[in-house]
């Protein structure tokens, strides 16, 4: 096969690769955007093909893939509203990096379908009225660097899975009914400066694992029963 042959048929191929790959990221893209759309907080921008930065609350990168979601304060307010749009519409925006979701008024559960959004890097639900506890599918979000769950109604213990979140440089859980004592595996986050567990109900004596975390900057343990005998950083 002559030279210039076999160059035209590389230069075919790569040309075809590449055409198919964007058509791959154009179908991705729509079926991003439809899903949105099918939610009741964009419906309103249902005549759009794409994803535009005029959507309310909405960013999106170069390629117009949703990468930040802020909706804090639109009194969303309706659980099964929000455990739908993240498993039918979140979960389909593979490059969301942050959702803040404070100050909405919403009740019920953390809906477990956050587990999908395994880019997150800062997720905020803080100020609503979410009860119930903290499910592992937290531990499945590698990537967080921030998570803000203050000022809800969260019961039951704090998970020993969320010391899977290894990247996490702020933890705030500050509630009003969190019990039990704070799990030796928060200790793996070794790059944790604020962390926050006040106003809760925890007990039982500060875990040594803590004293690894030579990042902290605050550590508030207020209001809570615990045995506060000072621990050694190590």
């Amino acid at each position: 096969m002559a030279p210039s042959v076999f160059i035209s048929i590389l230069v075919v191929a790569w040309a075809l690769r590449i055409f198919m790959h964007a058509t791959n990221m154009v179908i991705a893209m729509d079926f991003e955007a439809k899903a949105l759309q099918e939610s009741e907080w964009w419906s309103s921008y249902s005549n759009d093909t794409s994803i535009h930065p005029e959507w309310r609350g909405i960013k999106c990168n170069n390629g117009g893939s949703v990468t930040e979601i802020n909706m804090s304060g639109f009194n969303l307010g309706d659980n099964n509203l929000i455990t739908s749009v993240i498993t039918k519409a979140l979960g389909n925006s593979k490059n969301l990096s942050e959702l803040d979701l404070s100050n909405d008024t919403f009740v019920g559960p953390i809906p477990s379908a956050l587990g999908l959004l395994t880019n997150l890097s800062n997720l905020d639900f803080s100020y609503n009225e979410i009860n119930g506890s903290i499910v592992s599918e937290r531990g499945m979000l590698k990537k967080l660097l921030v998570l803000k769950l203050e000022h809800n109604k969260l019961d039951g213990p704090i998970p020993s899975s969320l010391g899977h979140l290894t990247s996490l440089t702020k933890l705030c859980l500050n509630s009003k009914q969190m019990s039990s004592s704070i799990p030796l595996e928060i200790g793996n986050m070794k790059d944790l400066k604020p962390f926050s567990l006040k106003y809760n109900k925890l007990i039982g004596p500060i875990p040594s694992p803590l004293g690894h975390l030579t990042n902290l900057t605050e550590l508030d343990l207020d209001s809570n029963q615990m045995n506060k005998i000072p621990f050694h950083q190590k």
